[in-house]
């Protein structure tokens, strides 16, 4: 495509995804450089804002996580529920490191905080969304029943219902 191409950002975007999901998180990083700029489409932006967030939060780079999040998750007062699945996927993930560190105190405070970004999607963007969030927030969830929370614990029994596996959903 030409550098002019309106659809050059788009790619750039489903490039950047793409080489993520390849587990190339440099080149990723890279596709991604100048999409959450100034001038940009808010959606689009806001799209590539949460790709650098689940880059540096598959890389375990909190501190670049961080740096991201504090860029917030409005432009022009506009959100995007991709953008704040990957905040979802980022609290999990601090969730399931605290966890296994042992530290429990912070493993909670991220459990909280992963629980409130996942009402929050399901208020702010609809059930399709709440969906997604829920079982993002189930499958993140440390295997541990007393680090999950009963929260967690009874959306994996809704979950489970939905899917049709009763059993599983009681045992939940």
């Amino acid at each position: 495509l030409a550098a002019d191409d309106p659809l050059l950002p788009e790619v750039k975007l489903d490039w950047a995804i793409d080489l993520r999901l390849l587990g190339k998180g440099a080149e990723a990083t890279a596709a991604l450089e100048g999409l959450d700029a100034p001038g940009r489409d808010a959606a689009l932006r806001l799209q590539a804002r949460g790709e650098a967030l689940r880059l540096t939060t598959l890389a375990r780079d909190w501190s670049a996580a961080t740096a991201v999040l504090k860029r917030g998750r409005l432009i022009e007062g506009r959100s995007q529920p991709e953008f704040d699945l990957a905040v979802l996927e980022y609290y999990a993930a601090r969730w399931q490191s605290a966890a296994n560190g042992k530290d429990d105190s912070a493993a909670k405070d991220f459990r909280q905080k992963a629980i409130a970004t996942t009402k929050f999607i399901e208020q702010t963007h609809g059930a399709y969304w709440g969906r997604r969030a829920d079982q993002t927030l189930v499958a993140a969830a440390p295997q541990s029943n007393a680090s999950a929370g009963t929260e967690v614990l009874k959306r994996a029994a809704d979950n489970l219902f939905l899917k049709g596996q009763f059993a599983d959903a009681i045992a939940a």
